[in-house]
């Protein structure tokens, strides 16, 4: 879920982010990026079979990928044009716990911070104009 909330904070300010749960809508979706995607990847250990290759064919069709994992060494940083590591280390019991929902968020939020940084202007004025189409919704 942290992708998915991830992706929630970007279409606030860009109009073309979009998350997939399904492996297979994810492969579609994969094969229709080019050049000027990037992709994110959020696998914690990185070798999950069907994300690695929805990578891979990602970056076939020359999107860029940010991979967020715990692990270097892994299958889907050979496809990564950078990776950003999640410190969090789960064993057997704790798999998909708290810690690693936690290290993960707190590395997609650092991304959205610096890409809003990036684009000052331009994600301001997305902000403004997808906040006021919300509005009414507080009342």
């Amino acid at each position: 879920y942290t992708a998915m909330e991830c992706c929630h904070k970007f279409m606030r300010i860009t109009p073309n982010s979009t998350m997939q749960f399904d492996t297979h809508m994810q492969l579609m979706s994969a094969a229709l990026l080019s050049e000027k995607d990037v992709a994110v990847v959020v696998s914690y250990s990185g070798a999950t079979k069907e994300t690695v290759r929805m990578a891979k064919i990602a970056k076939e069709g020359g999107a860029r990928i940010i991979a967020v994992t715990r692990f270097l060494q892994s299958p889907l940083q050979k496809y990564a044009d950078i990776t950003l590591l999640c410190g969090a280390d789960e064993t057997i019991l704790e798999e998909f716990g708290s810690s690693i929902s936690i290290a993960q968020s707190f590395v997609l939020q650092m991304l959205y911070l610096q890409y809003f940084d990036h684009c000052l202007d331009r994600v301001q004025n997305n902000l403004k104009k997808t906040s006021s189409t919300l509005i009414d919704r507080m009342y």
